[in-house]
């Protein structure tokens, strides 16, 4: 993931030029600072140490007005590595991350972590699988093909319930297959 150096916008992997003020981060800008006890001048080129500088409240909402107009082939990868969480909240809540996936049980990390992002994110996963679920049973007492509907959307279940695992357990804000669009906590 790749910053401007100049204005904060999010710059694809793979592109040199940002989007947001044609700023090429292929060709070195030079900017000269003026030291005010010397009265010299230094020059330095943006780099990737202008890469690892915090993002300012201005570039953070033209990287965010970036990423709403992103569309392009791989906007999902891309939304989905931007949607890591800070490491302090992941590190802190990854096992009731997990908690979040184990039917209704997603309420107790969402109740007790009200303000963790992380668990709130997780919380939503796992509210709409356990409804998912809900689904599935109620499918499965059809007469005739409720067997079938039990069978695939049991499948289709195990996939999303370990793939929701994995990521609360690796620190990772990443939707579950099938159903991890949906937002119902916000």
């Amino acid at each position: 993931m790749n910053y401007c150096p100049k204005c904060g916008a999010y710059i694809p992997d793979g592109d040199t030029k940002c989007v947001a003020c044609g700023f090429d981060t292929a060709r070195p800008q030079e900017k000269k600072e003026k030291s005010s006890e010397s009265g010299h001048s230094y020059e330095y080129g943006y780099g990737g140490a202008a890469q690892a500088q915090q993002e300012t409240g201005e570039q953070k909402r033209s990287r965010e007005e970036y990423d709403k107009r992103d569309t392009g082939p791989y906007a999902a990868q891309r939304q989905s590595e931007r949607s890591e969480a800070p490491d302090s909240d992941a590190a802190e809540n990854r096992g009731m991350g997990v908690l979040c996936y184990i039917g209704p049980l997603f309420l107790i990390p969402l109740l007790t972590h009200r303000s963790s992002r992380f668990i709130r994110y997780h919380a939503n996963q796992g509210l709409v699988l356990f409804l998912a679920e809900l689904a599935v049973e109620l499918c499965a007492g059809v007469p005739g093909v409720g067997w079938l509907v039990a069978l695939v959307g049991g499948i289709f279940l195990l996939i999303a319930l370990l793939s929701g695992i994995i990521n609360a357990a690796g620190g990772v804000m990443k939707p579950i297959p099938f159903f991890g669009n949906i937002t119902l906590i916000k």
